[in-house]
């Protein structure tokens, strides 16, 4: 992974290792032959968001946008009613007595 944050450089971000900045993704994808680049930031300004993509599009790696799993459910269900939890409890053989 790569982080711009100095003091997660060579850190681990959930068992991820931090290689780098994201202005050495160019250098990373080279260095360790990544064929496969997943971009997974989306709390981003889009400037920023452009300026990352910009460096992971110089390289040979396919770029796989990942969104955001909590924004796609929150659109999917935008403007349905409420979900509510449902307690499950399978049948038994007894339920008829």
């Amino acid at each position: 992974g790569v982080d711009d944050n100095l003091r997660r450089q060579d850190a681990q971000i959930g068992g991820i290792r931090v290689l780098g900045s994201t202005s050495e993704i160019a250098q990373l994808v080279k260095k360790y032959e990544i064929g496969v680049i997943v971009y997974a930031i989306s709390d981003l300004e889009e400037s920023e968001q452009n300026r990352i993509l910009g460096y992971c599009k110089q390289t040979p790696a396919r770029v796989v946008l990942l969104p955001d799993i909590v924004d796609v459910i929150q659109t999917r269900f935008e403007g349905s009613q409420k979900l509510e939890p449902v307690a499950y409890r399978p049948s038994s053989p007894l339920d008829g007595r």
